[in-house]
């Protein structure tokens, strides 16, 4: 009987004694000596488009708010025949950034380079009403192009990527067209790029 009692008595003295950390102290049952300390922040995501800096062409000179990504890209389509010659320029846009996986979305107005003129005999017989061009667009170490034939069809997602910054660059060219002459008046389009979150 007498060990019986002992092993009961050794079972429970277990029990109620408190639990000891690697330091040796005691925390008691509910550890009410230890705290947690989470520590968090939540950062929005955001695309910015940088600087266009100094870039290269044939047969265009820019200008334009370079500080917001914006420029303008006058094109000397004029040859000395009269007809249209092969032109192209490269725009660097420094600086530019997306601190999440991104999208480049590109856009075109007129679908290429057309004739604003208007009246009687526009774009009739040996003229050219409209020029088409090519397009390159590489950031984050990836590159989309968009063939001359297919910028009228732009609007969805031209180029993904990861999280990147860096140099955004745009390469337009046009190519010579001797199929005809060239209108009086401006030719022109309006090409937009958007970077954004890839959502």
């Amino acid at each position: 009987m007498k060990t019986i009692l002992l092993s009961a008595a050794a079972l429970a003295a277990t029990v109620a004694s408190p639990a000891f950390a690697a330091d040796g102290y005691s925390y008691g049952s509910n550890n009410d000596g230890i705290g947690t300390y989470p520590v968090s922040a939540n950062v929005s995501d955001f695309c910015k488009l940088g600087t266009v800096s100094a870039s290269a062409g044939n047969h265009t000179k820019i200008d334009g708010s370079f500080a917001t990504g914006d420029a303008n890209v006058q094109v000397d389509l004029q040859d000395s025949n009269d007809q249209a010659q092969a032109w192209n320029q490269t725009l660097s846009i420094d600086n530019s950034i997306c601190n999440r996986a991104f999208k480049i979305s590109l856009t075109s107005d007129n679908g290429s380079m057309k004739n604003s003129t208007t009246g009687r005999g526009h774009g009739v017989g040996n003229f050219i009403q409209a020029l088409q061009y090519s397009i390159a667009v590489s950031f984050g170490g990836k590159t989309a192009t968009v063939a001359a034939s297919d910028v009228g069809n732009l609007g969805k997602s031209l180029l993904t990527g990861d999280p990147s910054v860096g140099s955004l660059t745009i390469a337009l060219s046009g190519a010579a067209n001797t199929t005809g002459y060239l209108l009086a008046g401006n030719y022109s389009d309006t090409l937009r790029m958007t970077l954004q979150p890839n959502i």
